[in-house]
């Protein structure tokens, strides 16, 4: 039976690796797949036996080039190549490829362990295109003398765009720019439709890594280059041509890098050429030269695209190492190299996080459903597993931050990592880095971003320098994280593989700024496991398909051996500081790229900064699809205890186009929507007060909006905003007063009549929503409105320094004081909770003290009482307790609401003796402004006080959740 791979203990057999200590005297009846993977650096080929009991061998083989780029072009005959460029040797990989093979034989029985292959998978890196001339797809560097009339060297080798483009070739940023602004921008069916598949699956932007900015940075830069190519091909692809033989012209390729890289739909082919033409007139020809692009052209992972060609033509194009093998042996349809990690670590089921740790980073999920989510690098049905829809993140460098590190101080890298560990604290001293030092994969989706450091001092040391790559780094995992469950794709599990998984100093890293377990799967080549899995497949060796292939391949060998299973915990008293520096690593995304278009000076820059604007924009910012629905689905309170889901009437798209009036009204796509203790209060009280609920109503006044359609004063379509949900009259003398909370004809967003949020599509007075840095995320604008709701109150308070302070009801308002009270320098802030969780929040936030009653006042004051109470609970005691722990002559603040509208009663003497000063918190008053900025800027940890999160349809459980005082809740959001 299926396990979850979690739950069992991975063997020794990931250890197995090395060539000299790999065992030999495989059982003769017993049956392998050859797995072979292609990194940036080297082959690898692993033999993996199909009854379950793992590894039999691995060989591995570097490429005698590496990586082409300006420092070692002139070495295989090209010029000094632009900073930006990679390149690679493509006989470097058959050369590799048949070592590795070898190696691999070698130490499992040579001949006759080759004759017991069943099957053969490639990954490969991606995207990495490779120009092709004839049938044989021989690459254009390479062949000499086949070129145009129009030619003017005599070898192909010495033009740059003749030789393949390796995944992190970054020539291409201009021309991603362009195909991401004409699909945007442009009319016509065939813009709209690459508009919607943009928007859809690849977070609203075409990437420079990928395929067809590529090609048109051949068409552009080098004519003849272009026109000589026949075939322009996934070098994954390419390698299954030459180990099946088949036609270049009618050879299957991959759905898996065409889905991810090129822009390829099983339902639509790629791209039309009417929008290809309106990118640069003939760039459409480069359709001729991918071939069909209809879904019978295309083969998933794990489905044969042919048999493997006899030995004698192996030799002849430089594969002998596999001449043993059977011909005709099933070749599996080429994956990405990241991609083949999720099933090589046992990851077979949905919503476990696969994280590959290399010399960039990928993150792979697969789910059930298709979400749209801005800034993804890829989301393809069956792009990765059968059945599963497989979404692809990452971060362009992870592991050559650290080489560059190690390049600039000439350490070792053990050598600082060591001294790291040793002598730098968490948070390097105050050294922090935005990590974009190759540019911004997600969610920007931009590779002209550069890194950024502040705190550098005189004192600063490479250990330093080394710590806060590490948390840098981590930093830009959280990002992702948080991008994915703020769209309702939860991640359950993660799971870490790759080199940098092994590295016991970051990956602690790693787990302490994530807040999050991880598991770490022993298996540094968990890749070329899953080629050889998918080549099972392929070969049909298992009935079940993947997924029994991947249980019974990886788990059950794994389970069969003693345990070598790596858990890492977060360290709990870590969690406020990373969460202060994750809130400063948001910001100083969007301060760098403001200064970066600021510093932008003449036409060509401005229209450049102006470009890169845009890209930014879209990759944060999805265009909402037009809707033509009359009803929308919506959350309803009937009355006390009774939530349930019905519809309402839906807005049109554009209510106010090009209109400036601040009245007009403006319709926004509701993405999160905070429960208030109000919200509550109509739940369990049926009212509030005098607003008793006489009809169901839609409830949700605190929520993350994007524009529905381009606005004239607010931005773009998508822009994330921010909302102040009291309507008010502007013509009562209270407005007239600036005291527009007190608006004697508020209409309150969320308060009965008055529909709220918890609905997909809202309109809302444009003077009501606000601009947010673009670096905010979906649920940190979403508590805007309470932290609003705790400046003003903290305001009225006027805390005085060295005064004592104590917060009643350490909710999510109360917690919000806490951290606010603090920055008046008090002498101490205390709080009062009944609820153990959110006791300890208060503590972790900054509290002096906490306890679960108020009389534990007296004792920290000696009897005395604190100068200022504020009181946030919906006790009806919670004034008397107040009152009661309140020095002579101190300050109260009412903020709370309370239950059945009904405060305790004290007695008047005791009131009237104690000489307070009363103040009763209303809502906010132009507070607005100052609680984005202490969002934004990482002064007020918001992001911490959520430890709840639902989908629309599941609102009545949130609000059950929260109504059970031992559920362990403070803050639940609703992602809609």
């Amino acid at each position: 039976m299926a396990r979850n791979w979690c739950r069992k203990p991975w063997g020794s057999m990931y250890h197995q690796h090395s060539l000299r200590t790999c065992f030999r005297g495989l059982q003769t009846d017993r049956r392998v797949a050859l797995g072979l993977d292609f990194g940036t650096e080297e082959a690898r080929a692993v033999l993996v036996a199909t009854d379950g009991s793992g590894v039999v061998a691995l060989g591995k083989s570097r490429y005698e080039h590496g990586q082409i780029t300006q420092t070692n072009s002139e070495t295989v005959g090209l010029p000094v190549l632009p900073r930006k460029y990679a390149l690679q040797h493509p006989q470097d990989w058959i050369n590799a490829a048949s070592s590795a093979v070898t190696q691999a034989l070698d130490i499992a029985g040579g001949k006759e362990i080759a004759q017991r292959v069943v099957g053969i998978g490639v990954d490969f890196t991606s995207c990495t295109m490779v120009p092709c001339v004839g049938k044989d797809a021989t690459p254009l560097c390479l062949a000499e003398h086949r070129r145009s009339a129009q030619a003017s060297a005599d070898q192909w080798s010495t033009r740059p765009h003749a030789w393949p483009k390796l995944w992190k070739h970054h020539g291409a940023a201009t021309q991603a720019e362009r195909l991401t602004q004409i699909a945007h921008a442009g009319d016509g069916n065939d813009c709209r439709r690459v508009r919607t598949l943009l928007n859809a699956k690849y977070g609203g932007v075409v990437g420079l890594e990928w395929m067809f900015p590529k090609a048109l940075e051949v068409f552009e830069e080098d004519a003849e280059v272009f026109a000589a190519m026949e075939t322009w091909v996934e070098a994954g692809d390419w390698m299954t041509w030459q180990l099946t033989g088949a036609s270049a012209h009618t050879a299957l390729r991959s759905t898996c890098a065409a889905g991810y890289k090129g822009l390829w739909s099983s339902t639509e082919g790629y791209p039309p050429a009417e929008y290809l033409e309106k990118v640069h007139t003939g760039f459409a020809s480069v359709l001729q030269r991918l071939g069909p692009g209809d879904a019978a052209s295309f083969r998933s992972p794990g489905q044969s695209v042919g048999g493997l060609r006899p030995g004698a033509e192996l030799d002849r194009v430089g594969l002998g190492g596999l001449r043993d093998i059977p011909a005709g042996t099933p070749i599996s349809a080429a994956c990405i190299d990241a991609h083949a990690g999720v099933p090589g670590v046992g990851v077979s089921r949905p919503n476990t996080m696969v994280l590959v740790l290399g010399t960039s980073a990928c993150y792979m999920i697969n789910t059930s459903e298709e979400k749209e989510i801005p800034g993804v690098c890829g989301m393809v049905p069956g792009g990765i597993l059968p059945g599963l829809v497989g979404y692809e993140t990452g971060q362009a460098a992870v592991g050559d931050l650290f080489a560059w590190v190690a390049s600039i101080t000439g350490r070792s890298l053990d050598d600082l990592e060591a001294a790291a560990q040793a002598n730098v604290p968490p948070g390097a001293e105050g050294l922090e880095l935005v990590d974009h030092f190759h540019g911004c994969r997600t969610p920007l989706m931009d590779g002209s971003l550069t890194g950024h450091a502040s705190g550098l001092t005189l004192s600063t040391t490479p250990a330093h320098l080394y710590r806060a790559v590490a948390e840098s780094a981590a930093m830009g995992c959280r990002r992702v994280l948080q991008l994915l469950e703020e769209h309702a794709v939860p991640v359950h599990d993660l799971v870490a593989t790759g080199g940098l998984a092994h590295k016991p100093f970051f990956r602690q890293i790693l787990a302490d700024v994530l807040g999050r377990t991880i598991h770490i799967h022993p298996a540094t080549d968990g890749p070329a496991i899953g080629a050889a899995v998918y080549g099972a497949a392929a070969a049909e060796v298992f009935p079940g398909g993947m997924s029994e292939a991947v249980d019974t391949m990886v788990n059950t060998a794994a389970s069969k051996r003693a345990s070598d299973a790596v858990v890492v915990e977060p360290n709990a008293s870590l969690q406020p500081l990373y969460a202060s520096m994750y809130s400063r690593y948001l910001f100083e995304i969007e301060s760098q790229a403001r200064k970066k278009r600021l510093h932008s000076v003449g036409p060509k820059a401005s229209a450049e900064a102006s470009s890169r604007e845009g890209a930014e924009n879209i990759a944060y910012h999805t265009p909402s699809t037009a809707s033509t629905e009359s009803t929308q689905p919506a959350v309803y309170i009937d009355g006390k205890l009774t939530v349930r889901v019905g519809t309402r009437p839906c807005p049109p798209d554009v209510l106010s186009a090009g209109q400036t009036d601040p009245d007009a009204e403006i319709v926004l796509d509701v993405v999160t929507v905070g429960v208030c203790g109000s919200d509550m209060h109509y739940y369990k009280d049926g009212g509030i007060g005098s607003d008793a609920i006489t009809k169901p109503f839609v409830p949700g006044h605190e929520f993350a909006g994007r524009l529905r359609a381009d606005d004239a004063v607010l931005g773009k379509a998508g822009t994330l905003v921010a909302v102040d949900p009291g309507v008010v009259c502007n013509a009562c003398e209270w407005c007239r007063d600036g005291q527009q909370h007190l608006c004697a004809g508020m209409r309150f967003i969320g308060a009965p009549p008055h529909d709220g949020a918890l609905t997909p599509r809202l309109a809302v007075p444009r003077s009501n929503i606000y601009s947010v840095p673009p670096t905010m995320t979906a649920e940190q604008v979403t508590m805007i409105e309470p932290l609003g709701i705790a400046l003003h109150a903290s305001r009225l308070a006027a805390i005085q320094p060295g005064e004592d302070v104590v917060v009643l009801g350490a909710g999510p308002i109360g917690l919000l004081l806490v951290q606010l009270l603090l920055r008046n320098m008090p002498r101490r802030v205390y709080a009062i909770d009944p609820i153990a969780v959110r006791r300890d929040k208060a503590l972790e936030l900054g509290a002096a003290a906490v306890a679960a009653d108020y009389t534990a006042i007296a004792d920290w004051t000696e009897h005395r009482g604190c100068d200022v109470v504020v009181e946030a609970t919906d006790a009806t005691a919670g004034m008397k307790h107040a009152i009661l722990s309140a020095r002579r002559g101190g300050r109260v603040v009412l903020v709370g609401i309370p239950q059945e509208n009904t405060y305790e009663a004290i007695a008047a003497d005791t009131l009237r003796r104690r000489a307070l000063t009363l103040t009763m918190s209303r809502r906010m008053n132009h507070v607005m402004e100052d609680a984005i900025e202490l969002i934004a800027s990482g002064t007020i940890d918001t992001s911490s006080l959520i430890t709840h999160r639902f989908v629309l349809k599941d609102t009545a459980r949130a609000f059950e959740t929260l109504a059970n005082p031992n559920g362990g809740a403070i803050k639940a959001v609703i992602q809609v």
